[in-house]
């Protein structure tokens, strides 16, 4: 029986998932649907806003660094 190192079988594992392909330019439909094929999940967040780190509220109150 042969065996694979764990480096080979994280490549293979990657590869599977299609982590190892060119990034596109322009994403299309195509590449959506090949990524749902090969992955199986679609992960819709719906958080709309954008917030800098440096002002985000901790447990202890606001946080603001300068």
């Amino acid at each position: 029986m042969e065996s694979i190192s764990k480096l080979q079988a994280r490549r293979i594992a990657l590869a599977a998932r299609g982590f190892t392909d060119r990034t596109h330019a322009a994403p299309s439909m195509k590449t959506l649907e090949r990524t749902l094929a090969r992955t199986g999940v679609l992960r819709v967040d719906s958080v709309n806003v954008l917030q800098r780190a440096t002002s985000c509220r901790s447990t202890r109150g606001w946080a603001t660094t300068t």
